[in-house]
């Protein structure tokens, strides 16, 4: 605009005073953004505000040996100041990985994350079969700088369950001396309080985890049903064995401990059911002479048993080990057998056709004791030799 002065020619006044005068003006009533905190798009001309952007990194310690979720479920909550409607943009992160969310933030915005967290996991081996569960720990919060990337970080472990109760276990001991097979496994049932009863099948020597998770202060018992009798058994005069239990009897679990129940199993013989048993005796001879000799078809003896008999039974023993047997002799008894003197056998050529006489041994040398259902054993040898030249 030009004025006219007083001498009627028009009057230029300087541009730049009435610029700097119109953007006094502007800053003092707010109309434009100071120039730290906003910039001027060259194209436009408009004002535009600084933002940045946030990162989400997602750490998991997991040392239990079981899988890793693929992903974990976030959401972003950014905002103003706390009583800001603010947003909440969900993003999945892979367990070692940073994702960026797409769209960038004013600078200033309030971040956090939460998280959803993975459900428990059950029956964890390394967890003595009790379960884990995940724990999520969150960086703090934090304030979106202009042109710079903020990083919110979640943290997952995996961690045991803490036991609420303790471990039972039972092992097997088994004591076979009789030479006979013992079962390929026994059968048996642990009853605690506040559980219900649990069926186990325990082989010899081995030991069987009935709970890692018995509740804290119950008291357990094993019961077994006892294999069968066998029979057959040599080993046993009865001819038969039983199975017999040591049980310790009830046990009470503590919280976090193991309490372990040894079963042992006794296979013993049987006593015997009846009341008599048998006296075998056996021959044994030697022909000591050099030379053949006809020696006798059977050997007269005689058994004597006290208390209850026979006295004086007379038995023809032949050579060998076959013998000849009494039966029914009422147990227990001492039983001793005799043999009648054998006479000289004469003109044996072995012996220059001499004589030769025989020698009698028993063994045992003394009496022998007749149990239930048993037999006892007699052998007696004798044994001929030339006798010496007459003079």
């Amino acid at each position: 605009m030009h004025e006219r002065t007083r001498s009627g020619q028009p009057e230029s006044r300087p541009v730049l005073s009435t610029a700097v005068a119109v953007l006094a003006v502007a800053l003092t009533f707010g109309m434009i953004a100071a120039a730290p905190t906003a910039a001027q798009s060259p194209a436009s001309g408009t004002v535009q505000t600084p933002s940045g952007r946030v990162a989400v990194r997602k750490v998991v310690v997991n040392t239990l040996g079981v899988p890793t979720p693929p992903a974990f479920n976030m959401v972003v909550h950014c905002s103003a100041n706390a009583a800001a409607q603010g947003s909440n943009t969900p993003v999945a992160v892979p367990g070692g990985q940073t994702v960026t969310l797409p769209s960038p933030i004013l600078h200033g915005i309030t971040c956090s994350v939460t998280e959803t967290v993975p459900p428990a996991i059950s029956k964890v081996e390394a967890c003595k079969g009790r379960g884990a569960t995940w724990t999520v720990s969150y960086s703090p919060p934090v304030t979106i700088a202009a042109r710079e990337t903020s990083l919110l970080t979640v943290t997952n472990t995996l961690s045991c369950d803490k036991p609420t109760g303790g471990s039972l276990q039972v092992h097997k001991q088994v004591v076979n001396t009789l030479g006979v097979p013992a079962p390929a496994v026994f059968h048996m049932v642990a009853s605690c309080t506040g559980m219900a009863a649990t069926p186990l099948t325990v082989a010899p020597g081995q030991t069987v985890t009935v709970s890692n998770s018995v509740p804290g202060g119950s008291v357990c018992t094993i019961t077994e049903t006892l294999p069968p009798q066998i029979t057959g058994v040599k080993a046993c005069p009865s001819g038969t064995a039983s199975w017999v239990q040591t049980n310790p009897g009830p046990q009470t679990v503590q919280v976090a401990q193991t309490t372990g129940i040894i079963i042992t199993n006794t296979l013993t013989c049987d006593k015997p059911t009846g009341t008599t048993g048998s006296l075998k005796v056996i021959k044994s001879v030697s022909n000591m002479t050099n030379g053949s000799v006809t020696l006798p078809t059977t050997y007269p003896m005689s058994v004597t048993c006290t208390p209850s008999g026979p006295a004086g039974q007379v038995l023809a023993v032949p050579a060998g080990s076959v013998g000849a047997t009494v039966n029914n002799i009422a147990a227990p008894s001492q039983c001793v057998v005799t043999e009648a003197a054998l006479s000289p056998i004469m003109n044996v050529k072995g012996c220059n056709n001499g004589s030769a006489s025989w020698t009698t041994m028993g063994s045992p040398s003394g009496p022998v004791t007749i149990t239930p259902n048993g037999t006892a054993t007699v052998t007696i040898r004798n044994t001929l030799r030339c006798d010496p030249p007459a003079v």
